[in-house]
């Protein structure tokens, strides 16, 4: 199970994480006009405490409006029933001044460097993209064809996070790619584009100091 360890991706030196590529578009128009999707530690110094700390962010670049975004993100570790290890990363982001619902991020699979995490809050927009792909192309994640009364591994939202210093294709390990293949199927829209990236890594974040009620695990 330590192939499922979130904390060892999440956890792993560097500032930034990437989507690397998933398989449904985020955007509401479902045109797929979201790029640079990331995830940014900044460090800062605690107000009341005058210690530094950690905040977790992300950021984004819709390429329909030319601009980028950011949440204020906290973070914790959670497992599922019948495993040994914190294998969902669970986050609540702070939007428009107040703080979201808890969104759970299972990893299927990662070997501390890239992370095929499973996105079930966005299957509806998965299913849309499955629409077109042939039952006989798919294979279900535990084995055999996918039925049509079976969910298709198309259908379940995912994506493939990797570290910031290792970007380049080669540095997603084949054991990444067929896991991600597996429990997702073969659409990847890549949301990678190194020139927008760099400006959306430099664009300056504002943080919010915790209240009490939302504090990070990372």
């Amino acid at each position: 199970e330590s192939n499922q360890d979130a904390w060892k991706f999440m956890a792993a030196p560097g500032h930034f994480k990437y989507v690397l590529y998933r398989n449904f578009h985020g955007d509401p128009s479902n045109e797929g006009v979201y790029r640079c999707t990331m995830l940014q530690k900044v460090l800062y110094e605690n107000k009341e405490t005058k210690k530094m700390e950690v905040a977790n962010f992300t950021k984004w670049f819709d390429v329909s409006l030319n601009k980028s975004f950011y949440i204020q993100s906290y973070y914790k570790m959670a497992q599922l029933n019948g495993t040994s290890v914190k294998n969902v990363l669970s986050a609540r982001h702070r939007r428009y001044g107040s703080v979201t619902r808890e969104y759970c991020y299972p990893f299927v699979y990662t070997d501390g460097n890239c992370a095929v995490v499973l996105m079930s809050h966005w299957d509806h927009a998965a299913a849309k993209q499955c629409k077109n792909v042939p039952c006989v192309q798919m294979s279900h994640p535990l084995g055999g064809t996918a039925q049509k009364e079976e969910k298709r591994p198309c259908e379940t939202a995912c994506e493939m996070w990797v570290r910031a210093e290792n970007l380049d294709k080669a540095s997603v390990s084949e054991d990444c790619t067929s896991y991600y293949e597996r429990f997702c199927g073969e659409a990847k829209f890549p949301l990678y584009n190194k020139t927008i990236c760099d400006l959306v890594e430099e664009a300056d974040v504002t943080v919010t100091s915790d209240d009490g009620c939302h504090r990070d695990e990372l």
